[in-house]
């Protein structure tokens, strides 16, 4: 029977069939292996994250298909808080992003956005200090 009145919340079943395409379109975001300056990578980050703030609000609940791996789990809109690096992860940010620039022949004009990526998928944070971002980025 069809419904006359437009419900305020999806049904079980409609959770249940939100949550397994949900997963698919997850799957197919964070699939492919691309260079964090890529647009595509953008691109594909900005979908994902109302992606996972969708299923939070209509369940509830965390995306139940997301798993830690070895970089740490996905973010969540209350993982965008600030973080504090140590001087020795600040290296270690450095050194990978001057032999990411060097080995892709990254042009200069984009290395900031790259060391954007760089620090967000280390840290698993949004938001980064101005300060450090030029840090990396100095010749």
């Amino acid at each position: 029977m069809a419904r006359t009145k437009p419900s305020e919340q999806l049904s079980r079943a409609e959770i249940e069939r939100f949550i397994a395409a949900a997963e698919a379109l997850h799957k197919s975001i964070v699939g492919p292996l691309l260079a964090y300056h890529s647009v595509h990578y953008q691109a594909l980050r900005e979908v994902h994250r109302p992606l996972l703030k969708s299923i939070e609000t209509i369940t509830g609940k965390r995306a139940p298909f997301i798993q830690p791996n070895m970089t740490g789990p996905a973010q969540h809109e209350d993982d965008l808080a600030p973080m504090r690096i140590s001087g020795f992860d600040a290296e270690v940010l450095r050194s990978a992003f001057q032999n990411l620039v060097r080995d892709a022949d990254v042009p200069e004009c984009q290395w900031r956005v790259v060391a954007e990526c760089l620090v967000r998928e280390y840290v698993g944070c949004e938001q980064i200090e101005a300060g450090l971002l030029d840090w990396i980025t100095k010749k």
